[in-house]
């Protein structure tokens, strides 16, 4: 597991410390079934004292198939391979492959040996069996998940730079259609982030009718907001109509995080986005009387002016609430000019409304246009 600053936590011996799939099969030696021969004893001894010569001599004293008999009486088919792979013994991986076992044994939910290094952070076991062409991309039954997508989940930044660097798919996605760099957003992984787009991740997966601007806008992760829209993502992409159409600066205003609002407005967000019956940033301060986030928007450039679709304005909202601040923040507060357009020359990069009129939108990344587009939320392609 990682540890409460999101760091990695060095593999450990002993059971006091071993990963909870293994420790209460390891501590009682009733839950072994040893009845079909009397040396599964010795090899889980063996194993879980990392004594590689003694694994190397049982294996070379009984039949094969027999020796990796050590399903616990819950089920979990657990072989001394996955067993060797939790514990982080990378010789003794290899021993038991070379002595036939399957790199890709399964046990309980399709977890192989790879799964259960992966899950337990167990790099130098992770390392070994790619070495001994262990499946890469093997998934488990219930989560449809990959050895990076447990990675990503449980914050290891080192394994999924490891697993990546062996060819590991950035962009898999679990059964819920989850990639894992729509975990590392979800949990304000920087580092992961950055590694993940550097290794090919695209910015336009994601599940759930979401995007990930607006999941790092919703969670206030203002720095993840800046490095996905420096990779392309669109900073104006809508959660679908049938939730409510709301746009990143929808969920930063709710959340109330300003410096992901200074981080939308910086990369060329529309201010003035409405979302399902035409609301606004702006309408969701005032009627969820936020007057820090109006005020903000307003100093932006944002139009207080701007009713939604039942011609209800911001300061309508406030005076149905008796908001006397609001309605001052509403009433008082000069208006901003907007983020400059892109056309300029000294334009940082951002999203800019499209110049050839063939898109809503276009990116341009401080020096020139770029061929990402975007309608309506929706990203795409389209050279200039």
């Amino acid at each position: 597991m990682n540890d409460d600053t999101g760091g990695v936590v060095e593999p450990r011996s002993g059971t006091e410390q071993m990963p909870w799939m293994m420790r209460e099969m390891i501590e009682d030696p009733a839950n072994f079934e040893r009845v079909m021969n009397p040396n599964n004893g010795i090899i889980l001894d063996a194993v879980v004292s990392g004594d590689v010569d003694g694994v190397r001599e049982v294996l070379a004293n009984g039949p094969l198939m027999e020796l990796i008999d050590v399903e616990t009486r819950w089920e979990d088919k657990m072989t001394v391979l996955h067993l060797a792979a939790a514990l982080d013994h990378p010789d003794i991986v290899q021993a038991l492959v070379e002595g036939g076992l399957s790199v890709e044994a399964k046990a309980l939910e399709g977890m192989t040996p790879l799964l259960v290094a992966a899950v337990n952070d167990r790099r130098a076991a992770v390392e070994r069996l790619l070495d001994l062409h262990a499946n890469i991309e093997a998934v488990d039954i219930e989560q449809g998940a990959s050895a990076l997508n447990f990675a990503a989940f449980y914050g290891y930044n080192e394994l999924a730079r490891l697993l990546l660097g062996r060819g590991a798919n950035p962009n898999h996605m679990n059964y819920l259609g989850t990639p894992p760099l729509q975990t590392a957003v979800a949990q304000g992984n920087i580092d992961l982030v950055r590694t993940l787009l550097d290794n090919g991740a695209r910015t336009s997966l994601c599940s759930g009718g979401l995007t990930l601007v607006f999941i790092a806008s919703q969670e206030g992760h203002a720095d993840i907001v800046r490095l996905l829209v420096e990779h392309g993502a669109d900073p104006n992409a809508r959660r679908p109509a049938e939730f409510d159409y709301f746009g990143p600066l929808h969920a930063a205003v709710r959340g109330g995080h300003g410096a992901v609002l200074d981080a939308l407005a910086a990369a060329g967000a529309d201010l003035n986005l409405g979302a399902t019956h035409g609301v606004t940033p702006l309408i969701i301060a005032s009627a969820e009387r936020k007057p820090a986030m109006a005020e903000a928007l307003i100093r932006l450039g944002a139009d207080p002016d701007r009713p939604d679709a039942e011609g209800w304005r911001p300061l309508d909202y406030a005076k149905r609430n008796n908001d006397s601040e609001m309605a001052r923040v509403l009433t008082n507060t000069p208006r901003g000019t907007a983020v400059a357009s892109a056309a300029q020359s000294v334009a940082a990069a951002g999203w800019f409304e499209d110049p050839t009129g063939r898109h809503g939108h276009r990116y341009w990344d401080g020096a020139k246009w770029t061929h990402f587009v975007a309608d309506a939320g929706v990203q795409s392609e389209d050279p200039i």
